[in-house]
């Protein structure tokens, strides 16, 4: 995922412990790591737990249409709206099982419902996310030296290298944000690790719009209605 390595560019400038003592590394933003979500950066025969979550998975219930279908308020009965619901339930009848992002959007693309192919990127995304299966205790697993590329290796670890040297710890601590993802969650576990693995000690900064509006308001406990409302994700 392209996002994953653009925050490389100021990250470290928090680990400095002296004004104007910090260093910048640029790294560009297609960097292969090996993980459990992208094997294609992968050294070959790179084998995961069952544990390991390689695919997001989908699938149509009833209930889950009337939760997606009450997420839309009134447009709800607008034309768009109304062939996507015939054709979720439609899917819902014919497929139980869990199937790929991939197969997903293109039986809604295939149906009658062909407005799905018109939908501006929240509403699919709200979509999307209402129909995405819960992962449980799955989750993306990193393997940083098993990556195929020894410079992905290499950009790593020379940055926690510049943090040890800036703050004199032998694990810095260096505080990671994913607040420029539509979901701060998606990529979490993949910088934790991959930064834990190249020597650091990682904590995450919740610093997106929906936690600092929620916080705010001193309405933490709406935090989900934030994210719908600034970020267009939806749990």
């Amino acid at each position: 995922m392209l996002h994953r390595f653009l925050f490389c560019l100021a990250v470290l400038a928090a680990t400095a412990t002296q004004p104007g003592s910090a260093q910048i590394l640029l790294a560009g933003g297609n960097l292969p790591v090996c993980s459990s979500m992208g094997g294609h950066g992968c050294e070959p025969m790179t084998a995961w737990p069952q544990q390991a979550l390689d695919m997001h998975l989908y699938r149509v219930t009833e209930a889950r249409i009337e939760r997606w279908q009450a997420s839309l308020g009134d447009s709800a009965h607008s034309p768009a709206a109304r062939e996507l619901r015939t054709a979720l339930d439609q899917l819902a009848l014919e497929h139980a099982a869990p199937v790929s992002r991939s197969w997903f959007s293109d039986q809604l693309g295939a149906s009658d419902a062909a407005r799905y192919d018109a939908l501006d990127d929240r509403a699919r995304w709200q979509l999307l996310d209402h129909f995405q299966e819960p992962v449980g205790a799955r989750g993306e697993k990193v393997r940083l030296r098993d990556s195929s590329s020894q410079a992905t290796i290499d950009i790593f670890e020379r940055f926690v290298a510049m943090a040890r040297e800036t703050s004199g710890r032998e694990r810095p601590r260096i505080g990671v944000s994913t607040a420029s993802s539509r979901d701060p969650f998606d990529a979490l576990d993949f910088y934790l690790q991959v930064f834990e693995q190249a020597g650091a000690e990682v904590y995450w900064l919740p610093l997106d719009r929906a936690f600092s509006a929620a916080r705010a308001a001193s309405r933490c406990e709406d935090l989900a209605e934030f994210q719908a409302e600034l970020l267009g994700t939806w749990d």
